[in-house]
């Protein structure tokens, strides 16, 4: 019998790598791991698979007859871990390596990347090759709601990632979606992000630039959003057969009309003419989303009225405008939001689909771009769709000085100026206090972070739940 070959990760916990975990484990690896510590639903997932985890990081944890190891992109060079494999030259590799080499090569490469709506287009080519016959294989940054995990091995020729610009490892600075090597590319909305490692946009869209090369000439396809004027630049010298879609007259594809009251998109089509689709979503960032997926299944072949037939069954992904809980017709809802622009987008969409209900928007400056001061301005114009706004501390507010750190109290102030209720309340506990003291019969509760929020979204529906006497 031959011997299952060992590999250890380092930083397992995260969403991508315990997806990686689970896939080399299915594969036929002898998977093992380390984190700091360990957090649903990774933790859940990693206990089915029967993965063994060290929580701390230590040089003792090692395991001695391991083929190779893969370090996460947030251990550091000193990380124990790391100088130990180092020492005993075992071969490391970063996770889009791993990726790479062991799930997408050999197959079809199918990229989604840009600053927003990475994870909800994906999640939908992943859908519609499934519904389409294919047997897809794919990696998720999200849990598409209709496979339930981030991640599938899959036979098709074909392979889905979501391509991510963000850093790889500590040995690889560079963004993970060039390891890719895109044979067809989503490209969706292109803006300044991720403030802690890229300088300013320039740099951002240097790296986008090197992805849209890569898309081979020949046998590929770029599906790209044309009402970006970054995209558009982006793409303005693409070799390869190119679709720009949206709303503006300018694209190859635009969208003419939507009846939010159906969700129907109507969509003008260069050379195919009128077609429609209906979906489950809402917002007109969405209707662009899977305007745009259709586009690239065009490019692969596929055909326009099949698919967009079968996107209507697209259930959308977990933490994306996702419904919570529904007590005495109070609708709580989960977004993973955090940029300005995803903040807005998701506002509008949801005041576009319920024009005459109360939305309260409660947000948590937690991801490394919105706890610092660079977009405080762009998050004060993000709320004018919301009635009531609440905003929280940044998380681990004291990890950056007072200078560079966002402050919820100034934007707040901000936001009242613009004609809105607002509140600055520090903590979930407090927040949940005051909402109940305000919340009525119909009013739309959105809750945004790009973490737990501290378990914002239970505990307010267990509170409204007590308050109510409802059992649901």
């Amino acid at each position: 019998m031959t011997k299952k070959k060992s590999v250890y990760l380092v930083a397992i916990g995260g969403t991508g790598m315990s997806a990686l975990a689970g896939m080399l484990k299915e594969s036929g690896f002898d998977v093992s791991g380390s984190d700091k510590g360990l957090y649903y639903p990774t933790s859940e997932l990693l206990r089915e698979l029967s993965v063994p985890v060290k929580i701390g990081y230590s040089s003792d944890n090692v395991p001695s007859n391991i083929e190779f190891a893969v370090i996460g992109n947030a251990v550091s060079k000193n990380n124990p871990e790391a100088v130990e494999i180092e020492r005993r030259g075992i071969k490391q590799i970063s996770f889009p390596q791993a990726l790479w080499e062991y799930f997408i090569k050999g197959k079809k490469s199918v990229v989604s990347a840009g600053t927003h709506g990475k994870t909800t287009t994906s999640s939908a080519i992943a859908y519609l090759f499934s519904r389409l016959g294919e047997d897809i294989g794919f990696m998720i940054g999200g849990v598409p709601k209709d496979f339930g995990k981030n991640y599938k091995l899959g036979k098709s020729s074909f392979f889905v990632v979501e391509g991510d610009e963000y850093d790889s490892a500590y040995f690889d600075k560079g963004p993970k979606f060039l390891h890719y090597m895109p044979d067809y590319l989503l490209l969706n909305d292109v803006e300044f992000d991720h403030a802690d490692i890229y300088r300013n946009l320039e740099q951002i869209l240097g790296n986008f630039s090197k992805l849209v090369d890569l898309v081979d000439e020949k046998k590929g396809g770029i599906s790209a959003f044309g009402d970006s004027k970054n995209v558009r630049e982006l793409i303005k010298d693409a070799k390869t057969p190119t679709i720009r879609y949206g709303f503006l007259d300018k694209n190859d594809w635009i969208i003419e009309k939507v009846d939010e009251e159906k969700g129907e998109v109507f969509v003008t089509a260069k050379d195919l003419g009128r077609f429609s689709f209906k979906t489950r979503l809402i917002g007109r960032h969405n209707y662009a989303n899977l305007t745009g997926v259709i586009a690239l299944f065009y490019l692969m072949g596929f055909d326009v009225e099949r698919c967009a037939k079968e996107i209507e069954g697209f259930r959308g992904v977990k933490r994306r405008q996702e419904l919570v809980g529904c007590v005495n017709h109070i609708e709580i809802y989960d977004d993973f939001a955090h940029h300005p622009t995803a903040v807005r987008k998701t506002l509008e969409g949801f005041r576009a689909r319920f024009p005459k209900r109360r939305i309260i928007a409660v947000f948590e400056p937690r991801s490394n771009s919105s706890r610092r001061k660079i977009f405080e301005k762009e998050y004060s114009e993000s709320f004018d769709d919301a009635d009531i706004v609440i905003l929280s501390e940044p998380y681990n507010k004291n990890l950056l000085p007072d200078k560079e750190r966002f402050s919820s109290a100034e934007v707040i102030e901000r936001i009242k100026s613009r004609g809105r209720e607002a509140y600055f309340i520090e903590n979930v506990d407090s927040i949940i206090m005051k909402l109940v003291s305000i919340l009525k019969e119909g009013d739309i509760v959105v809750g945004m972070s790009n973490g737990d929020f501290g378990n914002f979204h239970k505990k307010l529906v267990k509170k409204i739940i007590q308050i109510y006497q409802y059992d649901s």
